[in-house]
């Protein structure tokens, strides 16, 4: 099994993933996997984490945080 690029932060109840989108389907799978052992919800793309707010811009491939 080749291991990818997929990287979890993650604090008592607070989970955000990041990966390429050739990453995409991994994730997805691995994040399943959590939901079926655990209750979760989505919340969309975040903006804070930890107190650190996310700033990030797409088209440039770029993430600040302040």
């Amino acid at each position: 099994m080749q291991k990818g690029k997929i990287t979890v932060f993650f604090y008592v109840d607070d989970i955000i993933w990041a990966y390429p989108k050739e990453e995409e389907a991994a994730a997805r799978e691995a994040i399943r996997g959590l939901q079926q052992r655990y209750k979760m919800t989505r919340l969309g793309e975040p903006k804070w984490f930890l107190g650190i707010r996310i700033l990030r811009n797409r088209s440039q491939r770029t993430i600040w945080l302040t």
